[in-house]
């Protein structure tokens, strides 16, 4: 399974002794070690990390999307971050809760982490929505990351209980969703409806299913600096 290990590694970054604060580049680089051929689906941080990005949570998602945010969309014509950006622009435009917009904004960020399969024929499901959720946990409540973790079993719900929401999937998506384990059973749209957050979720996803049009005006990522910051957990 294409997986990796996302390691947080601050303590360098934070060493009173350094003369000068490491640049955004540098921070990334000490948040992204990717380990390409793993079969961990999770991200890995240090306490110590988790109470240091809380303050960068901003510089460091920004440097992120600088420098890996072109990474291309399932082979649909845009980005990743384009994908991300229309897909909070679909949230907004719904008028839709604070909440909601920055976790449709975020939903995809661990595809920074683990990447498209190449071969999208003989590919396993990458686990990006559980890593992301993982990445995202230690900065934002259940409202945000719990969405994002469900939003692959969303997919599958929606595919499940309303035929035709299949038939509108691109390509990738149609096959991706057999990859995360197709239509659900009775057991588990039940297990599904009883999640809290399973109605956010599927908020999500179908805002989500929007945000893929190349070439389509949004707002920068910046522009959801100060939203961002309003629903950061308290230090």
């Amino acid at each position: 399974m294409l997986t990796c290990l996302l390691f947080v590694k601050f303590t360098e970054a934070r060493n009173p002794s350094r003369a000068t604060e490491p640049r955004d580049r540098e921070k990334e680089e000490q948040i992204l070690n990717f380990v390409p051929g793993g079969s961990v689906q999770a991200a890995v941080m240090s306490n110590e990390a988790k109470q240091h990005m809380k303050s960068d949570f901003i510089t460091i998602v920004t440097s992120i999307l600088d420098h890996h945010g072109d990474r291309e969309y399932n082979g649909l014509g845009l980005s990743v971050l384009e994908h991300m950006l229309q897909s909070a622009l679909e949230a907004e435009t719904a008028h839709a809760e604070t909440h909601d917009i920055v976790a449709t904004l975020l939903h995809d960020i661990g595809h920074f982490v683990v990447e498209f399969p190449s071969d999208m024929k003989n590919a396993e499901d990458t686990g990006h929505d559980k890593v992301g959720a993982t990445i995202l946990e230690p900065f934002f409540g259940p409202e945000i990351v719990e969405p994002i973790r469900l939003h692959v079993r969303a997919k599958r719900y929606l595919c499940t209980v309303e035929p035709s929401y299949y038939d509108k999937l691109t390509l990738p998506a149609q096959h991706t969703f057999r990859l995360q384990g197709g239509k659900m059973s009775a057991a588990e749209i039940e297990k599904f409806k009883a999640l809290p957050f399973a109605e956010g979720a599927t908020r999500l996803r179908r805002w989500c299913d929007l945000g893929m049009t190349p070439g389509r005006k949004t707002k920068r990522f910046k522009e959801y600096y100060s939203l961002i910051n309003s629903v950061l957990k308290e230090e």
